[in-house]
């Protein structure tokens, strides 16, 4: 029987075997580190590119792909379509979607490209502010002028650069309101119902030339809001008419003309503020049909109502505007008692004197001045930093009537921030003459 040798096997320790397991374990987690270094490298990469992309699309209107994909293209040329027809159908886009057309330099008609015509259509239906989004920049040196339909005229400008179209698509992309004071005005008509989503566009409104202008006219002392509310009553040209006004023109004549044109437009606002401002005009200077126009809008103006209505019935003027001045009284002091009461007695009623009453009492107190000069220059004194009590029934308008001064001055006296007085309140009259 042969036997074959086997080999020998040679026994391995087990800190052999722990030893050999090590190194592998090591190598394969090093192998796994370095592809996590590269992941992460990768992920960084890839999200500055993202980030990069995404500003010059914000900055410039339109990514890197696209700049190279045009650089590559030819432009695209319509000839079934005229330029006529070209700005028809950019008058039905939005706005948002006229601001996103800046970026494109295709070729449409003329030598015209889109963005021409988008630019164009903004400026004229959106009142696009462009004078404003080329500050610092060559303002437009030509112009042309289309007429469409025979109805509309579109400004174009042919002369500006890509880098003009550039700023003005940044412009638009990046400030909130890019119109002129016309656009901010039409928006305003538009939300007016909404008071709390335009206050930012208020903000804007009054910062325009044409807000200053009018509120110069109409004086300081009237906020901003009610400047708002009168000017949206009407139209901007209006406010047109407005700035055109001679600044020779004294301010009072100025803001009577004014406000008298929104008066015409039924403003309630320009009725309050034309018996405000100016009293002796709306009492004495205003036809009988526009006195009355008056006192019925000043219905939502309750103490203003109840003394203009009063001061007509003591004017000498025809019956008919004391007819209507009694019925109104009536309506808004909520006192219908006093509609079977002559007009006499109405006036006793509130503490007035009939026509002829007071022209009596003024011969008495001009024959006691005249014989008693030293008194009545006493008295005039005295009155010059007079004090006075407030009556149940008084009202600014009724103490203002009464001592011959302006309402603004009195509430500026007494840092009134309201037409309403309570009985017993103490105030300071800023006036030199003897109350009436």
């Amino acid at each position: 029987m042969v036997v074959q040798n086997a080999e020998k096997i040679t026994p391995v320790s087990a800190p052999e075997v722990s030893k050999t397991v090590s190194k592998e374990v090591y190598k394969y987690k090093k192998q796994v580190r370095a592809l996590l270094y590269i992941l992460v490298i990768s992920v960084l990469c890839n999200g500055a590119t993202v980030f990069f992309c995404a500003y010059e699309w914000r900055k410039v209107g339109y990514s890197l792909f696209r700049r190279a994909r045009k650089s590559y293209s030819t432009a695209t040329v319509h000839p079934s379509i005229n330029l006529e027809q070209a700005l028809i159908a950019m008058k039905q886009k939005p706005a948002q979607e006229l601001i996103r057309e800046l970026s494109s330099a295709e070729h449409v008609y003329d030598g015209y490209t889109v963005r021409d015509l988008a630019l164009a259509t903004l400026c004229t239906y959106h009142h696009f502010n462009l004078h404003k989004a080329l500050s610092g920049a060559s303002l437009p040196q030509q112009e042309r002028v289309l007429s469409i339909q025979g109805k509309e005229e579109v400004r174009l400008f042919p002369a500006l650069s890509k880098r003009d179209f550039r700023a003005i698509s940044y412009f638009a992309k990046t400030e909130r309101y890019p119109f002129t004071a016309e656009g901010l005005f039409c928006l305003l008509k538009e939300q007016r119902g909404d008071i709390g989503q335009i206050q930012s566009l208020q903000d804007a409104f009054v910062l325009t030339e044409e807000f200053q202008a009018v509120q110069a006219c109409l004086g300081p002392h009237l906020s901003k809001a009610d400047v708002i509310e009168l000017l949206l009553d009407g139209t901007f040209g209006d406010i047109r008419l407005w700035m055109t006004k001679s600044p020779q023109i004294p301010a009072n004549e100025k803001r009577t003309s004014c406000l008298l044109t929104y008066l015409q437009r039924l403003s309630k606002k320009a009725a309050r503020l034309l018996v405000q401002l100016e009293p002796d005009f709306a009492v004495h200077k205003l036809h009988d049909r526009d006195a009355v126009q008056l006192l019925s809008l000043l219905e939502e103006s309750p103490s203003y109502g109840q003394e203009y209505a009063l001061t007509l019935l003591e004017s000498p003027r025809q019956s008919s505007v004391h007819h209507f001045a009694h019925g109104m009284l009536c309506k808004l002091s909520k006192k219908p008692e006093l509609a079977s009461l002559a007009r006499a007695q109405v006036l006793a009623a509130y503490g007035r004197r009939a026509p002829h009453e007071g022209k009596s009492e003024a011969k008495i107190l001009v024959a006691v001045q005249k014989s008693r000069p030293t008194q009545a220059a006493t008295r005039a004194a005295a009155i010059r930093h007079a004090q006075y009590v407030v009556q149940n029934g008084d009202s600014l308008w009724r103490i203002s009537r009464k001592f011959h001064v302006a309402i603004a001055a009195i509430k500026q006296e007494n840092q009134l921030n309201s037409d309403s007085l309570r009985p017993g309140v103490v105030l300071k009259i800023p006036c030199s003459t003897a109350p009436s």
